[in-house]
C-alpha cells in the first residue's frame, strides 16, 4: 500500500490536496443527477442495456433484441410494463418477477441512477418465494 504525504507547506501538496477534496465532495454529487426526472424510455433503455451486459442475471436469460422490440404498456399509475419488467420512472425503480413452475417465483428488484446523463440500471436483488410444503411426511 502507497501512502500519500503532504507537507501543508508545500504548495503543490496543498493544490493536490484541495483538488482531491473538491474531487471527492463535489465531482460525485455534481455527476450523479439523481435529481432530474427520467423518462420510461430511458428507464426501458437501461433495463435492457443492463440485461445485455447482464445475460445470466436473471432466470431466462431474457433476449435484449426482443426486449427492445416490445412496446411501453403504461399501466396508468406512474408504472410501465414491457415482457416481464415493470419499470417506475418516478421512483427510479424497476423489477421483474419470473415464474418458473411448481409454485417458485423469483422477484427482481433494482434502482435506476443517472450518472453523467446517463441511465444505468442496478445490479437487482433477488427473492425466492415458494408455495408451502402440504405434504405431512416431508
Amino acid at each position: 500500500m502507497t501512502a500519500l504525504r503532504l507537507d501543508a507547506t508545500d504548495e503543490q501538496g496543498t493544490r493536490i490536496l484541495a483538488a482531491l477534496i473538491a474531487c471527492v465532495t463535489l465531482g460525485c454529487t455534481s455527476r450523479n443527477d439523481t435529481g432530474r426526472s427520467i423518462s420510461p424510455e430511458e428507464a426501458k433503455s437501461a433495463v435492457i442495456a443492463f440485461v445485455r451486459e447482464h445475460p445470466t442475471e436473471f432466470i431466462g436469460d431474457p433476449d435484449p433484441s426482443v426486449l427492445d422490440s416490445l412496446a411501453l404498456t403504461d399501466m396508468g399509475d406512474g408504472t410501465f410494463i414491457f415482457g416481464a419488467f415493470i419499470v417506475c420512472p418516478h421512483t427510479r425503480s424497476y423489477s421483474a418477477t419470473v415464474d418458473v413452475g411448481a409454485g417458485e417465483s423469483y422477484l427482481y428488484e433494482g434502482d435506476l441512477l443517472t450518472y453523467d446523463g446517463r441511465t444505468m440500471a442496478t445490479l437487482p436483488r433477488i427473492t425466492r418465494y415458494h408455495a408451502a410444503i402440504t405434504d405431512p411426511e416431508y
